[in-house]
């Protein structure tokens, strides 16, 4: 595979299996003598050891899906400025799964969203999640680690993993997987370079507008037990903002689920 992108992708590390990609990026910048270049992937195959949010296991079948990890290096992002990453990476896969249904089938691609923080689903249902894991140093992002996993050709999951579905679930067809990799490619970058510009409400805007259950009364379980609300922002720590009983709240990723 050869990436016709400016820098994603343009040093591919091809593995069959791997614990985790994260791990062996993380790896790969303890370890090096020279660090690698900015947009290194490592891709694998298989993952016996995937890692999710909130200290859960990605899993996933075999030669399936796109399981991946970038290395990044925003350094002049602030500490602060942080979930401006997050949002991007997850509008560049919002981006990608846009294209691949708009040329697999005539479905509706507003059904896709991303899920606060960086989940990407399909109606109520989980195609696929992000995990960054970032290194700081004083008030500035030194290194970043972007584990990607999608689900594209897989159509059994675990009994546990009931809200799972893929790409080939929704249109009914395979996709190609490493054209999509380098589709992937190409979004992941262009979104990339909208923060290295710093084009931060362009990113917002469109993050609030691709975002699951945006403005819709829900119930949600939280700290403080099961309240109703509704979702109407993100604040810049990347807290989500839920209006319940006419006054906003703000809950970090471990203080609020959502009840699907």
């Amino acid at each position: 595979m050869h990436a016709s992108t400016l820098f994603i992708g343009q040093s591919l590390i091809e593995l069959d299996q791997v614990d985790s990609t994260n791990v062996y990026a993380r790896q790969m910048l303890d370890t090096s003598t020279v660090r690698p270049i900015e947009g290194t992937v490592v891709f694998t195959h298989y993952q016996f050891s995937g890692k999710g949010q909130r200290g859960t296991t990605w899993s996933s079948q075999a030669g399936k899906n796109i399981m991946m990890s970038l290395i990044l290096y925003p350094e002049t992002l602030a500490a602060r400025e942080q979930f401006y990453l997050s949002m991007a990476m997850a509008l560049g896969v919002l981006d990608l799964m846009k294209c691949i249904v708009a040329e697999q089938s005539d479905l509706d691609a507003t059904k896709l969203h991303v899920k606060w923080p960086n989940d990407l689903y399909h109606e109520n249902h989980k195609l696929g999640g992000i995990l960054i894991e970032n290194s700081l140093r004083k008030e500035s992002i030194q290194t970043s680690i972007v584990g990607i996993g999608i689900n594209l050709n897989q159509v059994d999951f675990a009994s546990e993993l009931s809200q799972a579905t893929s790409v080939r679930r929704i249109t009914g067809h395979d996709v190609d997987l490493k054209n999509t990799i380098q589709q992937a490619f190409h979004f992941l970058e262009a979104r990339y370079l909208q923060v290295k510009a710093r084009k931060f409400d362009k990113i917002k805007t469109d993050y609030l507008a691709a975002l699951y259950r945006f403005n819709e009364a829900h119930d949600f379980y939280t700290i403080d037990g099961v309240v109703h609300g509704k979702i109407t922002g993100v604040d810049t720590d990347g807290k989500l903002e839920v209006l319940v009983a006419e006054k906003h709240r703000y809950y970090d990723l471990k203080e609020i689920r959502f009840l699907i």
